[in-house]
């Protein structure tokens, strides 16, 4: 509701156009199905989830230089399966503390203390926050730019980001609390460009240069430990190999076990 500045009619007119949407894309059945193309799109598009912020928010850390999405869309991957990614991302975020202990509890791993001091770490900032914020559900983005170029964001690739930004906006509102772009260099212009004009416009962006990042600028944002080495941090966990990114690995391959069980 304060989404659309309190319009009641113009709210539910939305909530049931997500209604309808979920019900017509099956997106209540997400992380029922295979998802097939989560190795190749990983490997074509860096991004991992890595900690949270001070107010419970996943953080998501992205690498748009170094993405390689046009050999992705060669190979078959269709902007369609990206934004089915983007949802089961959406899904897997906005359900974390529920899915994530559905996952070990199946696993039989409860005794590795690592995921479930992490979980509860953020599900008590995030229910701090939630006394004050009617929204439950958000995340942060922290957007390398190091080598972004123009060129980069053409064809497929800019469609995939335009109907991203689309979904969030429409059925995952104010989600995206954040971007912070970091590594930026003097000539970026028309890149950053690009790629602010198709996040939500609900979105609060910042940009740090290289060196304000090297100087541990993103202390400003996010506490030191949940921060990666490589980004100024001392999280004691290697980007890509933080537990709320291995629950979602191990959720996608949780799936493809399941429907080959099925299939014998």
């Amino acid at each position: 509701l304060e989404f659309y500045s309190n319009n009641r009619s113009k709210a539910l007119s939305r909530y049931q156009l997500t209604q309808q949407w979920r019900k017509d894309e099956k997106i209540y059945s997400i992380h029922c199905r295979p998802h097939t193309w989560f190795p190749k799109l990983k490997e074509a598009y860096e991004h991992f989830i890595h900690g949270f912020t001070p107010d419970g928010m996943p953080v998501i850390y992205e690498a748009p230089g170094r993405m390689k999405l046009k050999n992705l869309f060669r190979s078959g991957c269709s902007v369609k399966d990206m934004i089915n990614h983007y949802c089961y991302l959406m899904e897997y975020l906005s359900n974390l503390e529920g899915v994530l202990m559905d996952l070990h509890s199946r696993a039989n791993d409860n005794d590795d203390d690592a995921w479930q001091d992490e979980l509860a770490a953020f599900a008590h900032a995030k229910q701090n926050r939630l006394e004050n914020d009617s929204v439950q559900f958000g995340f942060v983005v922290v957007m390398d730019i190091s080598g972004v170029s123009p060129t980069i964001l053409s064809g497929d690739v800019l469609t995939y980001l335009q109907q991203a930004g689309e979904t969030n906006s429409l059925h995952y509102p104010w989600s995206m609390r954040r971007v912070v772009a970091v590594n930026a260099h003097f000539l970026l212009g028309a890149a950053w460009g690009a790629i602010k004009g198709v996040m939500p416009a609900s979105v609060t962006a910042d940009l740090l240069s290289s060196k304000q990042t090297r100087d541990g600028a993103l202390k400003q944002y996010i506490d030191e430990d949940q921060i990666p080495v490589e980004y100024g941090g001392k999280s004691k966990y290697p980007l890509g190999k933080h537990p709320f990114e291995l629950g979602l690995k191990k959720l996608v391959l949780r799936q493809e076990t399941d429907v080959a069980d099925f299939g014998d």
